[in-house]
């Protein structure tokens, strides 16, 4: 039987990977976003204590001030395949170092092919939600093991909110729901440490999160004018709209005028009209989803903890505020799409003992969305940015 799941194993290995990495391959055909590729050149020398500033200082302190922009899309392109590999390695060491039965594999099937797919799927090259997204898997990597690395969770959530802002209710849901789940349902004796780290992770992400989104823009270094003119000459004198956009717009805005810029005024019927056969398309894994963690929920005897794990997927509803707020929705869909994909993979792993069955219309599901997010996304990106 082992090695009959081992050979099923390595072949859905194989086949997942290829179409990651044939989605991975776009972007080295892509039309660049010129705004997602200033971002780059943000960081913490010049303009300070501001959202994003993560990525682009160590940039800066690798490859200094004037960066060309066609030197600056190869690193990029790098970047991105490297971490696309190394979120494919994560899943691997996630999944095959604790499965134990064949159930896992359906839920690897689906993240190994959406997860990297879906960083590429939101449009453009360059979007910091795949450095995210790996982070992301190390947490959920530490919150399986629940030994002594778990304490890096809050640090790595720190680490994420900077990168992004959009971290606290694209991802960190999902790091709540574990260290939660690890603290209040299935400890493994570390219910006191795991519960210092719920606070702590809380505490972090949500202090720089506040700071950031509602007084960075008060603290920049450099006015707005002047901040503009830096990032034209790191670009090597390249100037266009998009540098205005992301400093006036984002960096050096007040909250209230980013809600009311360009990001929200594209939000109309029409687009959303665009938008909806898209995202039809999860429903029936949104539904299973549910139904998976009530049906988990029902193997526990203790009131308490019954109520926890049915409340653990309502987690995934912290994404939908950034549907309103602004039109990006495809990274909005890879929040809400990850979230559930390695929940239920971390509900696997830590409830091995309960046996958890998958039953036949749920791996229709799970074959349907592996094979249309690995093969379909590679000639056609179907959810607008």
């Amino acid at each position: 039987m082992r090695k009959d799941f081992d050979r099923y194993y390595r072949l859905i290995i194989i086949i997942a990977g290829i179409l990651a990495l044939a989605n991975a391959a776009r972007q080295f055909w892509p039309v660049y976003d010129p705004y997602t590729i200033v971002q780059y050149y943000l960081d913490l020398t010049h303009f300070g204590f501001v959202q994003r500033f993560v990525i682009g200082e160590i940039v800066y302190r690798i490859l200094g001030f004037v960066i060309p922009i066609e030197k600056m899309m190869g690193i990029i392109n790098i970047a991105n395949l490297l971490t696309v590999l190394l979120i494919i390695a994560a899943i691997i060491l996630i999944t095959y170092r604790y499965v134990k039965n064949d159930d896992m594999i359906l839920m690897l099937a689906i993240l190994l092919v959406s997860c990297p797919v879906m960083s590429f799927f939101v449009n453009m090259t360059g979007r910091f939600e795949v450095y995210l997204i790996l982070l992301t898997l190390l947490q959920v990597l530490f919150c399986i093991g629940n030994g002594n690395l778990t304490i890096l969770v809050p640090l790595l959530s720190f680490l994420c909110i900077l990168i992004h802002t959009a971290y606290l209710l694209q991802f960190f849901p999902l790091v709540v729901m574990m260290l939660a789940y690890r603290t209040f349902v299935k400890d493994d004796g570390h219910k006191r440490r795991n519960g210092f780290l719920l606070f702590f992770a809380c505490m972090a992400v949500l202090s720089a999160f506040l700071y950031l989104q509602f007084f960075s823009f008060g603290n920049m270094r450099l006015t707005a004018r002047e901040a503009v003119k830096l990032l034209i000459q790191r670009e090597d004198g390249l100037s266009g709209s998009y540098q205005e956009t992301l400093i006036n717009d984002v960096i050096a805005a007040s909250p209230a005028r980013h809600l009311e810029g360009e990001f929200s005024k594209r939000i109309n019927a029409d687009y959303v009209l665009q938008a909806l056969p898209a995202l039809l398309k999860y429903i029936p894994l949104t539904i299973a989803y549910f139904m998976f963690f009530f049906n988990v929920a029902r193997g526990y005897a203790d009131k308490f903890k019954r109520i926890c794990v049915m409340l653990c997927p309502f987690s995934v509803m912290a994404v939908v505020p950034l549907y309103i707020t602004e039109y990006d929705y495809g990274r909005w869909t890879l929040g809400i799409v990850f979230q559930m994909i390695t929940g239920m993979i971390f509900i696997l792993i830590t409830e091995q003992k309960k046996n958890i069955k998958c039953p036949r219309w749920f791996s229709f599901i799970v074959y349907v969305i592996t094979l249309w997010g690995g093969v379909f996304p590679i000639v056609y990106t179907n959810i607008p940015f």
